[in-house]
């Protein structure tokens, strides 16, 4: 990501040793117009998935995410 400027860098200003990491803008709006194709795939492999395992799934996914 860094080599296509992808990602922003910042320092945290709680802790002077740690840096903070961000996709840009551009990153996150393309994000954001991928996430309903995304959610297509999702729905379309879920129906093996009883409900139970849905509910276990699904936010384990979305942690991912």
């Amino acid at each position: 990501m860094r080599a296509k400027e992808q990602r922003e860098t910042a320092p945290d200003p709680a802790d002077r040793r740690r840096v903070r990491v961000r996709a840009t803008d551009r990153v996150q709006r393309l994000f954001k117009a991928m996430a309903p194709a995304a959610h297509g795939i999702t729905a379309e492999n879920l129906p093996p998935l009883s409900p139970e395992n849905r509910a276990v799934f699904l936010p384990l996914l979305e942690k991912l995410g």
